[in-house]
């Protein structure tokens, strides 16, 4: 397990050693509590957008339980292995691809990767701390997708026709989901910097 912290990079070989980790997470943690906050603070899951692109279209209605994720975060050198690495992240910094609120407001590059999106892996991930409503900071990432679609609308090419569609919808789901939750941000950011916040000036 200690293996994984200690590596910015993914081999073939690591890359399957996350996946066995998530497979077989619980009854690794019953045996070895210990696991658990090592491998939540390690950077071992590669995102869904593949390439690092950040504004990719989700696949809304994906299925609960099966695999939702797109791309993958790393380039493969060939069909089997997974070498280069351009993007990973700490389960927290993901977000739940079977949630379909979620899969509305975000891009591809806010969940794992396909691999790493079945149940299994995605019940594990969850312990990990994957993240399974919005927060604030995926309310930024929400506006910066949209941002990103709509940057690159040609108003010239039909093929961009898509693109437009989803930053339209997306932006309104984004819209309508602070509407709804405004409050409910409100108090997460009070919790997470309320304190701070109160005696910064004091």
């Amino acid at each position: 397990m200690y293996i994984l912290p200690a590596h910015t990079g993914l081999s073939s070989f690591l890359y399957k050693v996350g996946l066995r980790l998530l497979d077989d997470f619980s009854r690794l943690v019953r045996a070895e509590p210990s696991i658990r906050p090592a491998a939540a603070a390690a950077r071992f899951v590669p995102h869904g957008g593949g390439n690092g692109s950040g504004g990719g279209s989700a696949k809304k209605g994906g299925s609960k339980s099966g695999s939702t994720g797109a791309a993958s975060g790393i380039d493969k050198d060939d069909g089997n292995s997974a070498a280069a690495v351009l993007v990973l992240r700490r389960p927290d910094e993901l977000f739940d691809p079977s949630e379909r609120e979620l899969l509305a407001l975000l891009g591809e590059d806010q969940f794992p990767d396909r691999e790493h999106s079945t149940s299994t892996a995605l019940a594990s991930l969850r312990l990990l701390g994957l993240h399974t409503s919005l927060t604030c900071e995926g309310v930024l990432a929400s506006a910066r997708s949209v941002e990103q679609l709509a940057a690159s609308v040609d108003a010239k090419s039909s093929s961009t026709a898509a693109a437009a569609e989803v930053a339209v919808r997306r932006g309104a789901d984004l819209l309508r989901f602070l509407d709804l939750r405004s409050d409910d941000l409100k108090r997460s950011l009070q919790l997470q910097h309320g304190y701070s916040l109160k005696y910064r000036y004091t």
